[in-house]
């Protein structure tokens, strides 16, 4: 009877020691798999990152650039000058009013307030190709063909600016967007320097 027992109590530690095992190989395994499921997911956030510091530096700096733009091209309204200007202006405000839509959600989607200061380099000198407080009340104060030609300049100048951002942003960021998009102001803005440089010489300026 005694012997019995001691076998049934030598077959449950055995029992016993083998669910231990076992317990201790399923926890090794979801271990396992939890590190492996977090470095997956590590690595899949990394993946899904396309955009860098140089692509958020452009949009930006070319938010508020592209703001002054369009403010520029207001200030055609009610004024005298030529018919191309006109149409130059009003082409100018309506894409680049577009365009600053556009990068904004760029921010919203990456998760990136827009800095106030952005485009600015101390209170009065102001990013590529901006114009400052005083340049833009020199240019509202002006009239007639002085305004159509000091308007054109600026704008040439602004354009220049924006290329300069454009081609920094295409040889340092990752974003397929921001890229294609810094391609087309390239190639429009190169177009539009074209034409206000041919304004330019048939007023004189």
């Amino acid at each position: 009877m005694c012997r019995t027992v001691v076998v049934m109590n030598r077959t449950l530690l055995a029992a016993t020691a083998v669910l231990a095992v076992a317990s201790m190989g399923l926890s090794a395994c979801s271990g396992d798999a939890s590190s492996n499921s977090e470095l997956v997911k590590s690595e899949t956030s990394s993946a899904d990152i396309t955009w860098n510091d140089a692509d958020v530096k452009f949009v930006q700096e070319m938010i508020p650039h592209h703001e002054q733009a369009v403010e520029m091209s207001d200030m055609l309204s009610g004024r005298d000058v030529s018919e191309e200007t006109a149409a130059l202006a009003q082409r100018i405000g309506a894409t680049q009013s577009d365009e600053v839509r556009m990068m904004q959600g760029y921010l919203a989607e990456w998760g990136v307030e827009l800095d106030p200061h952005a485009g600015h380099s101390g209170d009065h000198a102001m990013g590529e190709g901006m114009m400052t407080a005083e340049q833009l009340a020199e240019l509202g104060a002006a009239t007639g063909g002085a305004f159509e030609r000091m308007w054109l300049t600026m704008m040439l100048e602004h354009h220049k600016g924006a290329i300069a951002m454009a081609n920094a942003v295409v040889a340092s960021g990752v974003e397929p967007r921001v890229r294609a998009f810094a391609e087309s102001i390239v190639t429009a803005q190169g177009a539009e320097i074209t034409q206000i440089e041919g304004l330019l010489a048939t007023l004189g300026g």
